[in-house]
């Protein structure tokens, strides 16, 4: 999805009263002009994809900005949530917001993490944990430990292409101090430094952490 400025869209309908429309077809059978979204009975092999969509907003919204469509890789403990693993501990403080709104402004959250479909200690399934608690708090996740094959715009690779990695492990990257249940330091992610970066990379158009 794309956001278009009101005068832009006016110079789109004059493009198609010129040339023509550039009609799509949605699954449902309707079809529509991805330029200037006139309405139309005509039919067409070529889909409409969510990239070809787009909202016309006033010329000054800071939306028009917003570069969609890219990847997040986000790992997990220390991270999400604080590192209480095999369970997961509590949001790390500001992480489910940043990530609400990179899905609101149509970017894809990819989940870097080790934590796989396997048992550890009490607990039959490490990853599930993590998924469930991201499902119940509105996250949806694009991909686990993969960039999927359709979207790879590269080559087979065993890396797990995003555009931005964000981890608790990453060199330079803010940390808050924490002690989980079981005595261990654990410095989690200051997600404050990361909502303002996301903004100033035109990931979303404000932040939405205090900041201090």
């Amino acid at each position: 999805m794309k956001y278009i400025s009101a005068s832009g869209y006016q110079r789109f309908i004059g493009l198609c009263s010129k040339k023509g429309h550039k009609f799509k077809t949605n699954r449902f059978g309707v079809t529509w002009c991805v330029r200037c979204g006139a309405i139309g009975p005509w039919t067409v092999d070529d889909p409409i994809k969510e990239e070809d969509r787009f909202i016309v907003v006033p010329d000054e919204d800071p939306r028009l900005n917003i570069i969609p469509g890219r990847v997040v890789g986000v790992d997990v403990d220390a991270t999400i949530f604080q590192d209480e693993f095999p369970q997961c501990g509590d949001p790390v403080p500001g992480a489910l917001e940043v990530l609400r709104e990179l899905q609101k402004y149509h970017q894809k959250l990819l989940l870097h993490t080790m934590r796989e479909h396997a048992p550890f200690g009490n607990c039959p399934d490490v990853l599930q944990v993590a998924l469930d608690r991201l499902e119940a708090e509105g996250i949806e996740i694009y991909a686990i430990n993969e960039f999927p094959r359709e979207d790879n715009p590269y080559y087979p690779s065993r890396k797990t292409y995003a555009d931005v990695y964000i981890d608790d492990h990453n060199v330079g990257i803010p940390l808050i101090d924490y002690v989980n249940s079981k005595g261990e330091h654990s410095p989690y992610v200051d997600w404050r430094a990361i909502d303002k970066w996301f903004v100033d990379n035109k990931y979303y158009p404000a932040c939405v952490l205090e900041t201090r």
